[in-house]
C-alpha cells in the first residue's frame, strides 16, 4: 500500500506532529508510553488512533471478517484478545464454505463457538 502511495508509512519512531494532515493512523509499538502519545496527539488532532493490541489506546477496533459469498461474518473481542478472534476467525473460515454461502444459510453447515475461556458445543448454524 505504501508503494502505490495508499498509505503513509513512517519507517522510524514515533515524532509528535506525525499525524498532521491525517485522518486515521495506525500505531503497532509494544511500547504503551508511544501509543499514548500517539493517542494522545490523535485527541489532540481529532485524528482517529488505533493502537495495534491496545485498547486504553484506542479510538475503534478492528474485527476479525470472514467473507463468504454475500455471507460475511465479524468477530470481535473488543480488543481483548487479537489471538482469539483470528481462531474464531479460522474456525469459521472452515465452516463456512461456498456452498453453505451459495445456500444463503440454509445448508448443513456446523460451526463452534469459541470464547478466549470456554469451548461450546457444535451448534446448527441456519436451522
Amino acid at each position: 500500500l505504501a508503494d502505490q502511495g495508499r498509505v503513509h508509512h513512517l519507517p522510524r519512531g514515533y515524532l509528535p506532529g506525525d499525524l498532521k494532515g491525517s485522518r486515521i493512523a495506525f500505531v503497532g509499538t509494544d511500547d504503551r508510553s508511544v501509543n499514548a502519545d500517539v493517542a494522545q496527539e490523535g485527541r489532540e488532532s481529532r485524528v482517529l488512533v488505533n493502537a495495534v493490541d491496545d485498547t486504553e489506546n484506542c479510538d475503534f477496533i478492528m474485527p476479525s471478517i470472514v467473507r463468504q459469498g454475500d455471507l460475511t461474518v465479524a468477530i470481535s473481542t473488543a480488543g481483548v484478545s487479537p489471538a482469539a478472534a483470528r481462531k474464531i476467525r479460522e474456525e469459521f473460515e472452515e465452516q463456512l464454505t461456498e456452498e453453505y454461502a451459495r445456500s444463503g444459510g440454509r445448508g448443513p453447515a456446523r460451526a463452534t463457538r469459541t470464547t478466549s475461556h470456554h469451548r461450546y458445543r457444535d451448534v446448527e448454524l441456519g436451522a
